[in-house]
Order: structure tokens, then C-alpha cells, then sequence
């Protein structure tokens, strides 16, 4: 079990099982949130549209009884009584029995008036309420309302204004046990009798006779609330109605915007609630969450069910997969080892399915083909002491084991997500490249500029953007001869004893003609050199083959056997700092030659 947790099947697989339950976790979210957010958008806009008929419907029957009374104020006998303009106390009588019989009628046509009233400036009353006749026609018997009720009455200016929730024993003045309602609604309007005076008319409703609308809207699940916006609630209905859990005020705050669920005994309740305009009043409609939230569960255990399944079936496929991976992963395996044990003869013959293995097949074959030829093409050369010279200095470490082990630690980085250490392995590569594939002895400084390239976007990983090269060579000398591999090893030695600047290590190269010569530098601006280094590496210079180990010694030998022994390498420190190689070689007139194709580095 352990040998498994650590071999490369569990490695590739576990990352897709964690990718697979993410994926599943996120879905089942998202669409759990998007069924439960459709569902209650729905219901919202059907309990909108309900509140929008029921609210005109309570608005209507409210505003035909204030219109029911506005007619009967107008009566000649009730506005003669009301002033006050009869006579005689038998005139009186007779006027209050015509009063009487006006609002029974008035209040027998209208199912939604439990009483009218009138009250005169002084406070003084008359009017018909089921049970008693009012006729209190001096100020001091009137008990019927507080002071507070008393002065909002008498700032009314015109316009109906509903009192709710009024006790209705306190209008009476007695208590009439279960034959009065638990609270009464009081519109309150006032009339002007032209130069005669005003006085207000008092319409009251019972709030039952409102609740057979609030009952059109029971969906059996559901409590149903028409409420004041201060939370005083008028009359209830459907499953469950109690006292509200939120008040209109709260609900359509800022926050709430007309909805919320809430969370009671462990139970989720979503409220929403709409304003009745003409009344001021508001509906409000709790629903409870169990229904909804029990869908929503057996969703989520359908998106479970369908995602192990498809991640069976997709395991299964994986397996296989996985399983010719293993055995093209193995088959490569056995051939490095054999390379590696020197058997360069050894190829993948068998084709593979994945691009990626064919890739890897066919580069292999590839190299180990050219490292026999590199192997053919050494054998020949010890036949050359030339040949033999610039071979041991361009070729000082094992080419054929580099190339194999670069491409195989390539791409085990790829796989394994360091996408840096392959871009690397993929531009020193593409640097030796050159080495491994061709013999050639000299190229062109375009063709020396183009490999340049790769060790320079090498050295661009390798110090993170802490690295600038900067190339000032005309393309008109693109074409002029030089040994290969020769201005690398100069930027080398520069990023490796350059130090570490403040900002980021630039190196400069320009080139110049200055009759048949050429001259080349490579400056840097890291630390200064010092006139001890300069005087050591000139002696060294000077030696005709001590400490050859140094770079510089290096470029300057192939230098000397290629261009001649008039070429020359010196270094000195610029003015403003750093440090400068200078390599000089002679050229013939006919070598300046256009090198079209060769852009500039980047």
C-alpha cells in the first residue's frame, strides 16, 4: 500500500479526484442556489401579482364606504343636525329619527361599515353603531376616545385617515362581550359645511370583514398578515397565523427590500410582504422553507448520484489510459538505461497513441542517431590535429549525456508542473543543439547572435527579469566569419563575475569595422574589475597555454587557430564602471556580406 501512495499512478490520479470533488461540490452549490433563487423568484412574483389584486380588491371596498359615507354626510338632515340648525326640541326629535334612519340604511348596503359617526367641532357625537344609537350632543359626556385619538381627529384637514385596531368597548362605552369585534379601524375625514361650519365623519370597519380577501390568498402552507407599517396587525389568516415574525417597517428597510427569510425553532421562513397605497397598509405573507429546502436536498443527492457515476465511468477510461502511459513511460525508462549504460545503438521502436511519448520516441532516436555520428565524426577527427584542438575546446564536457539527460529531466518537470525548469531544459536544448547535430569549425556572427538567443532567454529565467542583454551590431555585419560558440562564453563570464547591481546586470555588445579588422565588445556593468585582475588575466593571456581553464583563455585559443594569431583579446574597465572584453580578428573586404533573416535579439 505504501509502494502505491508514492508510485506515479497515485500522483497522476490524485490530483484528478480532488479536481473531480471540487468540481462536484461547486456544481451542486451553484445549482442549489440557482434552483432555490428561481423557485423563490417565481413564488415572489406570483404572491406579488396575488397581493396586487387582493391589496385593489381591500383598496376598492375601503374607498366605497368612505364613499358610502361621504354621500351620507352630504344628506340635508344629517348636515342640519350636525349644525345644529333645528329650532325646536321636537324639531330635534324628529330630525335625529331621519338621522338614524339614514345611516341603518347606509350601513345595511354597505358590508364593510360597522358604524357611522359624527363628531362635531367641540367633540361632542352622533351616529349609529350596532347595538346603540349615539346622541351625546354635549362635550363633557363624550368618553369615547383618549386625547391623543381626540387631537389626531381634529388635525384632519380633508383627506380619510385610518385609526386601526381601536377598542371597540371603549367606543360603546360598555362592554358588549362576544358581539363586538376584538378592534375596529376608524376612518376619519373631514366635511366643511360651507359658512355654517365643519364637522368630521367617522367610518368604521370591522377588520373580519376584510379577512375573507386575505383568505383568497391561503395556499394551505402559508400565514397571512394585513398589517400597519408600524406592525399593528388587523386581521390574520392560512396555516399557522399567529403574531408576525417581522414587522413591514423592518421588512422593507434597505437591507430587506420587501423579503427575507428568517430562521425560527430550527425552521427557515421566508417573508415577503407589498404596500396597499390607498390605505397605507401592507400584506405580508409567511411561508415556510421545508417544502423548498426538501427539493433542494434531493437535487443536490441527484447531482451526487450522477457525478459518482461519471466519475466511475470516467476512472475507468482513466485506468486504461493510465495503463499505456505506465508501459510507454516504462518502454522509455528501459531505453535511457541502456543509453546511459552506453548502448547508443539503442532505439523505441514501437509507435506510441500519446503525441506526447511520439515526441519524446522520435527525439530519442533522433539523439541517439546523432551521438553515433558525433562518435563517427570524433574517431575521424583524431586523424586532424586541427580538428582534435577545436574539438577539446568546444567539447569539454560529454554532449550525448547532457543531451539525454536534458531531454529526459525536461520532460519529467513537464509533467510534474515545473513549467520553468522545462522552459529551461527547452532553451539549453535548443543552445546545444548546434553542438550535437553539426561540425563546423567557423559560422557567421548572425548565425553566433541566433544561438545566442537561447542562452539568453535562459539566463532571463535563471535571474527573473534581474537580466538585460543589449546588442548594437549593424545587420551589415551579420555575415563576417567568426569561430563558433565564441561571444557566449564572453556573456557567460560576465553574469557569473559581474555580481548582483542595485537594479539589473546589463550587458552591452557593439561591433565595429575599422579596415580589414574586426572589433567586438562585451561590456557589463556589474562590479569593477581591478587593475589585479586586469594585470592576472593578461599574464594568463601571455602564457601559451597555462591555466587553461579560464573562459577567456578559451575563446582567445580558438580565436588564434581560426582567424590567425593576429587576433587579439584584451579587457579593461570602462569610465563608468564595470567591466569590458575586446576580441580583434582580420577580415577580408569580401566578408562583409548582408545576412538577411537574422533579427535582433529580443
Amino acid at each position: 500500500m505504501k509502494r502505491f501512495f508514492h508510485s506515479l499512478k497515485f500522483r497522476i490520479l490524485l490530483p484528478v479526484l480532488l479536481m473531480a470533488l471540487g468540481i462536484t461540490l461547486v456544481l451542486t452549490i451553484v445549482i442549489s442556489e440557482a434552483y432555490t433563487s428561481t423557485i423563490l423568484s417565481q413564488e415572489e412574483e406570483k404572491t406579488q401579482a396575488s397581493f396586487s389584486i387582493i391589496g385593489g380588491a381591500m383598496d376598492a371596498a375601503l374607498h366605497d364606504a368612505q364613499s358610502a359615507a361621504t354621500l351620507t354626510m352630504m344628506n340635508t338632515d344629517i348636515m342640519h343636525y350636525a349644525l345644529r340648525s333645528y329650532r325646536t326640541d321636537l324639531e330635534m326629535v324628529h330630525s335625529r329619527q331621519n338621522c338614524i334612519n339614514i345611516f341603518s340604511t347606509t350601513i345595511s348596503q354597505q358590508p364593510y361599515l360597522y358604524g357611522l359617526l359624527v363628531m362635531r367641532s367641540d367633540g361632542s357625537m352622533f351616529g349609529v353603531l350596532p347595538y346603540r344609537n349615539y346622541f351625546i350632543d354635549e362635550t363633557a359626556n363624550n368618553t369615547f376616545f383618549d386625547q391623543e385619538t381626540m387631537d389626531r381627529i381634529l388635525k384632519n384637514s380633508g383627506t380619510v385617515d385610518w385609526i386601526c385596531d381601536m377598542d371597540a368597548d371603549q367606543i360603546y362605552g360598555f362592554s358588549l362581550g362576544d358581539r363586538k369585534p376584538s378592534g375596529v379601524i376608524l376612518g376619519v375625514c373631514r366635511y366643511n359645511a360651507a359658512q355654517y361650519g365643519f364637522f368630521y365623519s367617522l367610518v368604521l370597519i370591522d377588520p373580519a370583514a376584510l379577512k375573507g380577501h386575505l383568505e383568497l390568498l391561503s395556499d394551505g402552507i402559508s400565514a397571512l398578515y394585513l398589517m400597519t407599517k408600524d406592525g399593528t396587525q388587523l386581521v390574520s389568516a392560512g396555516e399557522g397565523s399567529g403574531k408576525a415574525l417581522v414587522s413591514p417597517k423592518t421588512l422593507f428597510s434597505s437591507e430587506k427590500n420587501g423579503r427575507v427569510i428568517l430562521a425560527e425553532n430550527k425552521e427557515r421562513i421566508y417573508t415577503m410582504g407589498a404596500r396597499i397605497p390607498g390605505a397605507g397598509w401592507y400584506l405580508m405573507k409567511e411561508m415556510p422553507m421545508a417544502f423548498y429546502d426538501r427539493t433542494v436536498r434531493n437535487l443536490q443527492l441527484t447531482v451526487w448520484v450522477t457525478a459518482a457515476a461519471v466519475l466511475l465511468l470516467f476512472l475507468f477510461v482513466y485506468s486504461r489510459w493510465l495503463r499505456k502511459f505506465i508501459n510507454n513511460f516504462a518502454s522509455l525508462k528501459k531505453g535511457l538505461m541502456r543509453t546511459k549504460e552506453g548502448e547508443l545503438s539503442a532505439r523505441l521502436d514501437d509507435t506510441n497513441s500519446i503525441n506526447e511519448f511520439e515526441e519524446i520516441r522520435v527525439e530519442f532516436n533522433t539523439m541517439n542517431q546523432s551521438l553515433e555520428e558525433l562518435m563517427e565524426t570524433a574517431r575521424k577527427m583524431e586523424h586532424s590535429q586541427l580538428e582534435l584542438q577545436m574539438r577539446n575546446l568546444q567539447t569539454q564536457l560529454s554532449p550525448h549525456m547532457i543531451f539525454n539527460s536534458i531531454t529526459a529531466i525536461r520532460w519529467m518537470s513537464t509533467m510534474l508542473g515545473a513549467d520553468s525548469v522545462s522552459d529551461m531544459l527547452m532553451e539549453l536544448s535548443e543552445m546545444l543543439r548546434p553542438v550535437l547535430r553539426e561540425w563546423r569549425l567557423q559560422w557567421t556572427l548572425g548565425e553566433e547572435l541566433e544561438h545566442l538567443k537561447h542562452y539568453t532567454r535562459l539566463l532571463d529565467l535563471r535571474f527573473k527579469n534581474r537580466f538585460r542583454l543589449e546588442c548594437h551590431i549593424p545587420e551589415e555585419y551579420y555575415g563576417i566569419l567568426l569561430p563558433r560558440f565564441t561571444i557566449q562564453p564572453l556573456v557567460e563570464n560576465a553574469c557569473e563575475h559581474g555580481g548582483h547591481p542595485r537594479d539589473a546586470l546589463v550587458v552591452k555588445i557593439d561591433a565595429a569595422v575599422t579596415e580589414d579588422r574586426m572589433r567586438l565588445t562585451v561590456q557589463n556593468n556589474g562590479k569593477d574589475i581591478t587593475d589585479e585582475e586586469i594585470a592576472r588575466i593578461r599574464e594568463i593571456m601571455a602564457s601559451d597555454g597555462r591555466a587553461k581553464n579560464i573562459g577567456l583563455y578559451n575563446v582567445y585559443s580558438r580565436l588564434a587557430i581560426c582567424m590567425g594569431k593576429e587576433s587579439t583579446l584584451d579587457i579593461e574597465r570602462p569610465a563608468e564602471g564595470g567591466t569590458c572584453v575586446i576580441i580583434c580578428w582580420r577580415i577580408s573586404p569580401i566578408a562583409i556580406e548582408g545576412a538577411a533573416g537574422y533579427g535582433n535579439l529580443p
